[in-house]
């Protein structure tokens, strides 16, 4: 594979190394999209520079802020949801996701 990382890759490395002291709920969310085929694709549909995991994180929080998915703003309920929400809420009926594009 060389340098090349997996946008799977990516998300696991940035949730076990780069947020897992900084940002607990980053470094859960990051794992959860990583190990998700429908989140990547979602993922994989944003311009190749909007796809770091900080990114889609702030959208993500943008979204649950707005109301627009409020699942992942429930603890209780974020888990069950996340992947949902970054396949459908995400990809193109969401305003902190449509910015991106």
């Amino acid at each position: 594979m060389g340098r090349a990382r997996t946008l799977a890759q990516v998300y696991r490395r940035f949730g076990e190394v780069d947020a897992a002291e900084t940002s607990p709920l980053y470094a859960r969310v990051a794992v959860s999209l990583s190990e998700s085929d429908e989140a990547l694709r979602a993922i994989e549909a944003a311009p190749a520079r909007k796809r770091h995991p900080t990114v889609i994180l702030a959208a993500l929080d943008d979204l649950a802020l707005a109301g627009r998915a409020p699942a992942l703003a429930d603890p209780g309920q974020r888990d069950r949801t996340l992947r949902r929400a970054v396949s459908g809420h995400c990809r193109g009926g969401a305003p902190g996701w449509a910015r991106m594009r």
